[in-house]
């Protein structure tokens, strides 16, 4: 049986300077593979002025399309009991 928590996970990216980490952020977001139907939940950029670093940090809910699960080709409907 799954679970929805079972789809849900954490991003944390950082950088020394602002303009990194939007090149992370993308970047990670480009590198995602389109079978995943990846939703951004929650995110927020964190700046820290003592560590000199900014975060982002973000809740993604992965493998949901319109409250169905979308199996990826590799995977058939019984290994996913």
């Amino acid at each position: 049986m799954m679970n929805y928590e079972d789809f849900l996970f954490t991003v944390t990216l950082s950088d020394e300077t602002y303009a990194g980490l939007l090149i992370k952020v993308e970047e990670f977001y480009r590198n995602q593979p389109p079978v995943n139907d990846l939703q951004v939940l929650t995110s927020d950029f964190v700046s820290d002025r003592y560590s000199k670093k900014v975060y982002y940090f973000a809740v993604l809910k992965r493998g949901y399309e319109n409250n169905k699960v979308s199996v990826p080709p590799f995977v058939n409907d019984e290994d996913s009991k």
